[in-house]
């Protein structure tokens, strides 16, 4: 899974952080955050998403594309 912020969206309020502290710090220096986190963080960072006032945090699933199976080099 990847996470994405819209940085200017985003109203820095930290619920995302109570949501997903592993993910997701807040500081002088704005939002940072995991772009890849663990897979077993999913649970807390579609909580994260979902409280997300502003709705500046995306989820999104990562994916390998199969190999290609029309037989062509």
């Amino acid at each position: 899974m990847r996470v994405s912020v819209d940085l200017a969206r985003c109203d820095r309020n930290g619920l995302c952080v109570m949501a997903a502290p592993e993910v997701f710090q807040l500081d002088s220096g704005g939002l940072r955050f995991i772009e890849e986190p663990d897979e077993e963080l999913r649970p807390d960072v579609e909580d994260a998403v979902a409280s997300c006032p502003a709705g500046a945090i995306a989820l999104l699933d990562i994916t390998t594309p199969p190999a290609s199976a029309s037989g062509h080099a």
